[in-house]
């Protein structure tokens, strides 16, 4: 199974949805994460988060515009994922635009996908992972608790790699620890990760605060009209 993972930041991807890509890896998946804006941590982080597994795309320049919607369609064609993970559109701006831009990407190609095409797959519906800002989470019907308690370690062990080039990040192994606990908790188990899965078409309506930004309409014809 291929999973792609739509992220403003790589930490974000990490701190939550982490431990389920590792299970993932450990179970021959492969993992693709796509970071969309500029991140702090150096070169060196990256080559050892790839060792665990994760292939990383860095896209940059996105913004809340169509040419940035279509740069990230053609990165998800060529993928062509079994099953998406999108990060919260929370209070901050770079984490909403991601859940935007993701979003809005995936209804479109799932609008240009012919019935006919056998090669192309349609993303029925998306996983969205939480993040430290977004305790709203938790006590909606369609959630997901994934089990991480043999994953943990190792994903704190990741989120050290980022409080060593990061002070920002210097207690997030702390507050990441007590979200899965929370979570495992809730489910049950040691330390779990929640994902709300949502159907695509729908999504946008749940958490978005840039409704108004951009119209689908709008950006589908600039789509069609590209050579």
């Amino acid at each position: 199974m291929k999973i792609l993972v739509i992220t403003p930041h790589l930490d974000d991807a990490i701190i939550g949805a982490g431990g389920t890509l590792l299970k993932c890896i450990k179970n021959k998946d492969e993992v693709v994460v796509i970071e969309l804006f500029d991140c702090i941590e150096t070169n060196e982080v990256y080559k050892k988060i790839e060792k665990t597994g994760f292939k990383i795309l860095k896209l940059r320049n996105i913004e809340l515009n169509y040419q940035s919607i279509i740069k990230l369609m053609d990165n998800i064609r060529q993928i062509n994922p079994d099953r998406i993970l999108i990060g919260i559109g929370a209070s901050h701006l770079e984490h909403l635009k991601a859940y935007e831009i993701g979003l809005r990407a995936v209804q479109l190609i799932n609008g240009s996908i012919k019935s006919s095409a056998k090669d192309v797959k349609k993303i029925q519906s998306v996983y969205v992972f939480e993040n430290l800002e977004a305790f709203e989470m938790g006590c909606k019907p369609n959630e997901i608790f994934v089990d991480i308690s043999n994953e943990f370690k190792e994903k704190i062990k990741i989120l050290e790699y980022f409080r060593e080039v990061n002070k920002f990040a210097k207690d997030l192994d702390e507050k990441v620890g007590y979200l899965n606990k929370l979570r495992g908790w809730q489910s049950k188990t040691k330390f779990s990760e929640l994902f709300l899965n949502i159907p695509v078409n729908s999504a946008h309506d749940i958490f978005s605060s840039f409704g108004s930004t951009l119209v689908l309409d709008e950006e589908a014809k600039a789509y069609k009209s590209l050579p």
